[in-house]
């Protein structure tokens, strides 16, 4: 049960950011402190990660939920969480580099951390 749960969260992943990627639209292009020149190449390189890592994961969540049935799928299934976990490292990476930090970790301007 709680396979089929998480394939199922997997497929619903898969199909938002495949909308992020297609719409250009969503949480996925929101992120805090990206330094001001690199803005537009941060959103080309999210609708590029939305556009691979979308159908990655419908594929994955398809791959394991067949490897219900048929148990010689689950190399496509180690595949499929390989690649997507080497995509979002890589995504996390990217962001990294494109994030000004001086701007991080000033306190902000409302009291709040």
């Amino acid at each position: 049960m709680s396979d089929s749960f998480f394939s199922m969260f997997q497929a619903l992943i898969g199909a938002y950011l495949l909308y992020c990627g297609i719409t250009g639209k969503g949480q996925a292009y929101k992120a805090d402190n990206i330094k001001e020149d690199q803005k537009p190449k941060f959103m080309k390189f999210m609708r590029l990660f939305c556009l691979v890592m979308g159908p990655l994961a419908l594929v994955s969540a398809l791959c394991e939920y067949l490897a219900a049935q048929t148990p010689s799928l689950m190399i496509g299934v180690y595949i499929s969480y390989g690649l997507f976990a080497a995509g979002i490292v890589y995504a996390l990476v990217v962001t990294a580099r494109m994030t000004n930090r001086p701007a991080r970790k000033a306190p902000k301007q409302d009291g709040k951390k």
